[in-house]
């Protein structure tokens, strides 16, 4: 059998604040799937590298995080990807250049890192079922309660005020 090493600074969840000890997930950054299930041109070189550099899960491409965590940050991408689309006037996704779909990917990995380093109490994703938020930009938003989502506001709004 085949030995790993593992450092215990890379267990458990990797959001701040986090004391998670159980199996995490593997999220994409950039969640590369939302552009490879709704690209139309299954012969573009950039889907297919895409592709390929998605299934290598590369440790620079991704973050683990419990399942809650998890949960709350697809939560979160279905917002800025629904922003993001009707930002661009662009509402569907045929009508996307290549450029377009990086520039999204991009905001979301820049959104990711910024919210890895904020305190949240995360989703629970069996109550929402987390893996429908980003599915489609128009896909219902889950059914939080009133003070989960001011917890999960007020503390982006702590955050981009320290920024200021």
């Amino acid at each position: 059998m085949a030995k790993i090493s593992l450092r215990t600074a890379d267990a458990g969840c990797r959001k701040k604040g986090c004391k998670y000890n159980g199996p995490l997930h593997r999220h994409h950054y950039a969640h590369e799937q939302w552009i490879i299930r709704r690209w139309d041109r299954p012969s573009s070189r950039w889907l297919k590298a895409l592709k390929a550099r998605r299934d290598k899960f590369l440790e620079e491409d991704i973050v683990r995080l419990c399942p809650r965590h998890h949960a709350e940050i697809h939560w979160i991408y279905s917002a800025w990807i629904r922003d993001f689309v009707f930002q661009s006037g662009k509402m569907f996704v045929v009508q996307w250049t290549t450029k377009d779909a990086q520039s999204l990917m991009d905001r979301l990995r820049s959104g990711c890192l910024e919210w890895l380093k904020i305190e949240t109490p995360g989703i629970d994703p069996d109550v929402v079922g987390w893996h429908k938020f980003s599915e489609d930009f128009d896909g219902g938003v889950p059914q939080l309660s009133r003070l989960q989502r001011l917890r999960i506001q007020s503390k982006f709004r702590e955050q981009r005020n320290k920024k200021e």
